[in-house]
Formats: C-alpha cells, structure tokens, sequence
C-alpha cells in the first residue's frame, strides 16, 4: 500500500445543486476515513480546494476511488504518489492505579 496525495479544485461558483452533494460527500468520506483508505482530509479557508490523503495500491485505484465521489462533476484534480506521509501521534495515556 502507497499513499497518494489527491488535490483536488472545487468550484469558484457553488450552486444549490453541489450544495446539496456536501451532506453525500462528507459522509461518503467519513466511511473512507473508518476504513482506512482516506488517511487525512483537508479543506482550505477559503473553500477552493481539498486535500486528500488516500492509501492505495496504484494511481489507477486512486481514481477510481475519487471518481465516485459524489462531487466528482464539479471538481479538478491532481494525484501524486507520495515517498512518505507523516503526522502526529498522540497514543493513549497509560492510567496507573496505585
């Protein structure tokens, strides 16, 4: 498995019909994000592009994968296989009970 950096332009104009898409989409990317195959997910301040962490075995899968996106006709983008992808940790605090 690679991971795959996907930025993707959403549109200047959002009408009511790509309004109506959003409720789709995030829930489409929250299950991704459960399963694993969307590793981060990120939309900028001023809501003109995303960017899409996804774990895949090829470019092609990745495509695949952003073009079932329920906003998939409103939107460019672009895939780059990325060598590494890092984030922070925060395990959960071990509780001693003496």
């Amino acid at each position: 498995m690679a991971n795959f950096m996907v930025e993707i332009s959403l549109p200047k104009i959002m009408d009511l019909e790509f309004g109506n898409l959003i409720p789709y989409q995030r829930s489409m990317i929250h299950n991704l994000i459960k399963k694993g195959i969307i590793v981060n997910y990120s939309l900028s301040l001023d809501r003109g592009k995303l960017w899409v962490v996804v774990a895949a075995r090829s470019i092609s899968e990745v495509k695949n994968i952003v073009g079932s996106f329920p906003i998939i006709n409103y939107i460019t983008y672009t895939v780059n296989e990325l060598l590494f992808h890092e984030g922070s940790y925060n395990p959960v605090p071990h509780f001693w009970l003496n």
